[in-house]
């Protein structure tokens, strides 16, 4: 009898048990080889729906050809929120540059909190070519070569989960793609946009940045070195024009001011003390600072940035023609020059708009 009564209990078991397996093999057996058909949803199926196309023919997403940018300067990068942040200015940085525009284009995106836009919402060209971007870029083969097989996969899953993570947000400022400009370091603060552009840029403004200062790449400033260049070469001109750039960045400003004129008396087609030294005094006496960048370009007819500098002090003067012939120049050479373009736009709606 007992036999009997646990015989049953095994029967009965043993049909529930194939019951059971069978309403989980038809609820979850398809999930399961929907996961083993399709695989984890992850960078390589998000697409952007810009398609590049390389300078060797290849063709790819938009957001593979961000990853390749965020890996040309990963050097000083090391937290995984850094990563996340870079990964957002190359993104941002790509598509001013898809646009065709390059610069402040209108970005038709909803924003989020922190000028945050969402890329998909953007209404831009679909194809562009590598050559047309004038964007740092590296391959995944090259990332490999240069890295070694182990290192490249652990820094190709780095790369993946900021883009991953931050897929679809750029930088706007009022409804406008950002100047998502960046640096390695600094030496205690970051400049403005006056001090570089002499243009004003509300977003781009000098904020402390003294934590620098624990950085491994952080680099004191010292004078020492050039001055005991000039004692052994006191006709070197390399040595007066970098020890002005060294007074100039701690604010030894009439000494950095000597020493680019030293380095201009010595060497008269020193391209770059006349720009150097045309900047120092763009504030305090512009027109002698004019005369250093007409020098610079004299010498250099594709020097961007003094054209720029000749421009910012002939809008400041009232020059407004003048600038925009300088300005035209720059977009002439460089037709993806987003502070020209910027520059050029404010004198003919505010300056010249009659």
């Amino acid at each position: 009898m007992n036999q009997i009564v646990i015989s049953r209990i095994y029967y009965t078991m043993k049909k529930l048990a194939l019951y059971l397996l069978f309403i989980f093999g038809a609820l979850f057996i398809p999930v399961i080889s929907t996961l083993l058909i399709s695989g984890n949803m992850g960078v390589a199926d998000r697409k952007m729906g810009i398609t590049v196309e390389m300078k060797n023919g290849e063709k790819m997403d938009g957001e593979q050809f961000v990853i390749g940018m965020a890996a040309s300067e990963l050097s000083y990068i090391k937290e995984e929120e850094a990563l996340k942040a870079w990964m957002i200015v190359c993104r941002t940085n790509f598509v001013k540059a898809a646009s065709g525009e390059n610069s402040s284009k209108n970005a038709s995106a909803t924003q989020n909190e922190g000028n945050v836009a969402d890329v998909a919402n953007i209404g831009i060209i679909k194809n562009i070519k590598q050559k047309n971007l004038n964007l740092d870029y590296v391959s995944m083969k090259e990332l490999e070569e240069n890295n070694g097989r182990k290192a490249y996969l652990e820094i190709k899953k780095k790369l993946e989960d900021a883009s991953d993570a931050t897929f679809g947000q750029m930088l706007t400022y009022e409804n406008k793609y950002a100047d998502a400009l960046y640096h390695e370091v600094s030496i205690g603060k970051t400049v403005s946009s006056e001090e570089i552009y002499s243009v004003a840029v509300p977003y781009l403004i000098s904020v402390d940045s003294s934590q620098d200062v624990e950085s491994p790449d952080y680099m004191d400033v010292k004078i020492l070195p050039y001055d005991e260049a000039i004692r052994f070469n006191p006709k070197s001109d390399i040595a007066y024009f970098y020890k002005g750039i060294a007074c100039h960045s701690i604010g030894k400003d009439e000494e950095a001011y000597k020493n680019y004129t030293k380095a201009i008396e010595l060497n008269k087609k020193m391209t770059d003390a006349y720009f150097n030294r045309g900047q120092l005094i763009f504030n305090t006496n512009p027109k002698l600072a004019l005369d250093d960048f007409v020098s610079a370009v004299a010498l250099d007819p594709k020097f961007i940035d003094a054209y720029y500098s000749i421009a910012a002090i002939q809008k400041n003067s009232g020059q407004y023609e003048d600038a925009i012939k300088n300005l035209d120049k720059i977009i002439e050479l460089e037709p993806h020059a987003v502070n020209a373009k910027a520059l050029k736009k404010l004198i003919l709606t505010k300056y010249l708009k009659n």
